[in-house]
This record gives structure tokens, C-alpha cells and sequence, in this order.
């Protein structure tokens, strides 16, 4: 379907459309010089939203958007099981002959874009609408490095101290942030995860900061930061654990000294290590684990696994 559309648009369209369909920029400031072996040339993109800088985002969606409306108007009794995301896709593909890598994170940005995602990097750049305001007085960073802490052995009591309020509206804020979480926008969550890896500013919860546990672990924690497969185990070991109702966090820390906090700064450098899919290989490592720990855990025991690790 899409070869035959992309084929009448092709024909009709104009010398302008048609340079970029080749994957040609319009002005030769911006051509590279460089060029894929079947004679394309590689673009030079924007590193934040992975287009190419031989068109605007404006010609971009319009070309994507009048494609689409094309083929409704064409092929009206097939309109309504069409969806404006394959035209997007075709369009990127089509103006910059991309890797299935450089596609797949566009993709992902563009479900991101249609969804409303922000970015969220400080408070600064909250958006003003009631979802992210504070709780009790405590704000979302404040929350965010509170429930590391407590992932890091800190109780409940030291944490209301160190907040200054009581139990029961720690218990209010923790249940409020979270239902919250479940029905916002994934802006929210993306930000409480990226809050937890900053350096804790409330003064005091950064006295709290210097009473946990230290990392015996520390070449493990390491290795789970920048190691693909190791990542890949730890993740393996999480989905078996819970398949067994094995509690997959005291499992690892048991073993490994990996706290869940280490966990979740993993999850998100490994997901900027390998931006769209992960190789083919981390992932067929991972299911052959998971099997692996799968067997183990039906066993009903977990030996000492942490010794199998080579660094």
C-alpha cells in the first residue's frame, strides 16, 4: 500500500519535493559530502529531535499530514483504519533514508510529541497545571530523593523528621504523588525518576543522605551502569524473581549489593546507551537468562550467584 502511494506522490510531486524524496538538500550549505554506499547522501540532523536539517519541521508535518489526507480522500471506505503515524514514518524514512536505529528513536520521540511529553530537567521548567504542584508542601524532587532514601534503609520516622511533618500526611503525599503518577502524563514519572538521580538539596534529607548504607558493591553497582549484559542479567533475574513471587529487590541486594534506587539510574542509562531498540544480542542474552533464573527460582533456591560474575 504504502510503495504505491509513495510512487503517485513521487510523480506529482515538484522539483523541490522531489529533492528531498531523493534525500537531496535544497541548498548546498547543507549537503555533507558524504554518501551510503548505494549513492544517498547522509544528511546532517538535529542530535534532539532527529531531523534532518535539509527541511523544517513545518514541511515536515505538513508533507506527513497531506499524504495522509491523500489517501483518505482516495481510498475513503479504507479512511477510518488509517492512522496518521504511518505517514509520519513514511515521510521520515523518505526524506532521510535513516537506520532502523535513527528511526525507531523518532518514533518514539514523535509518540512522545502526539502524547504531549515534556522534557522536565528542573523545577524550573514545571508546566503550571495542578498535577505537578506540591503535596503537603513537599514537591516532587523533594518526594523523589525522600523515596531513594528509603530504598537506601532510611525508615519512614527519619524521613518525617528530616521533612518535619507527621506519618500520616507522609503516608497522604506518598499515596497522592503516586496515583498521580498513574494518571498523568509520562512527563510526570520521567521526572521523578530523573529527579532521584540528582544531588538531594533539602537540607534535610541530605543529612539523612550520609546515615546510608555504603556500597559494598561498589564494582557491581558499576558494572550494572555501563555493562549491557550485566544489565541485561539483573533485568533477567527481576522478571523471573516476580514469576516465582521471589522478592526480586532483596535478591539482588542480597547478591549483589544493588539497591533499587541503583536500579532505576540503570534502567535509565542503559535506555540512553542504546536510544530505540537494544541489540539484538543483550536481548537474546536476557531471555536466555531469564529461563535460566526461571528454573532456578522453581527450584525454590537462588545459590550464590553473585561468584559467577567476571569483571
Amino acid at each position: 500500500m504504502f510503495n504505491l502511494f509513495k510512487k503517485k506522490e513521487t510523480e506529482n510531486s515538484t522539483d523541490e519535493l522531489s529533492n528531498k524524496l531523493k534525500g537531496n538538500p535544497t541548498e548546498n550549505i547543507q549537503h555533507s559530502g558524504d554518501f551510503t554506499e548505494d549513492g544517498r547522501e547522509i544528511h546532517y540532523y538535529h542530535q534532539d529531535t532527529l531531523h534532518g536539517m535539509h527541511y523544517t519541521e513545518e514541511e515536515f508535518y505538513a508533507e506527513a499530514e497531506k499524504r495522509f489526507n491523500n489517501f483518505c480522500e482516495s481510498y475513503p471506505h479504507l479512511a477510518a483504519d488509517q492512522e496518521m503515524v504511518s505517514y509520519v514514518m513514511a515521510t521520515f524514512r523518505d526524506w532521510n533514508n535513516p537506520d532502523d536505529q535513527r528511526l525507531s528513536h523518532f518514533m518514539e520521540l514523535y509518540d512522545k510529541k502526539i502524547s504531549g511529553y515534556v522534557k522536565v530537567e528542573s523545577e524550573n521548567d514545571f508546566p503550571k497545571t495542578p498535577e505537578w504542584q506540591p503535596i503537603h508542601g513537599i514537591g516532587l524532587k523533594d518526594y523523589a530523593q525522600a523515596v531513594r532514601l528509603s530504598m537506601n534503609n532510611i525508615s519512614d520516622d527519619e524521613i518525617c523528621k528530616a521533612l518535619q511533618i507527621e506519618l500520616p500526611i507522609w503516608d497522604e503525599v506518598r499515596t497522592t504523588w503516586n496515583n498521580r503518577f498513574q494518571t498523568s502524563s509520562d512527563s510526570l514519572f520521567d521526572a521523578y525518576i530523573r529527579f532521584q538521580g540528582q544531588p538531594i538539596e533539602h537540607s534535610g534529607l541530605q543529612a539523612l543522605s550520609t546515615n546510608t548504607v555504603s556500597a559494598t558493591g561498589e564494582d557491581y553497582v558499576a558494572l550494572l551502569m555501563t555493562d549491557d549484559f550485566f544489565w541485561a542479567e539483573i533485568n533477567a533475574i527481576m522478571m523471573a524473581a516476580n514469576n516465582y513471587g521471589v522478592d526480586a529487590m532483596q535478591y539482588i541486594f542480597d547478591n549483589y549489593q544493588i539497591t533499587a534506587s541503583d536500579y532505576s539510574d540503570s534502567c535509565m542509562a542503559f535506555a540512553e546507551r542504546n536510544p530505540g531498540f537494544p541489540p539484538d544480542e543483550v536481548m537474546q542474552y536476557q531471555d536466555e537468562k531469564t529461563e535460566e533464573y526461571n528454573q532456578l527460582f522453581a527450584q525454590g533456591t537462588g545459590g550464590n550467584v553473585a561468584d559467577d560474575v567476571n569483571f
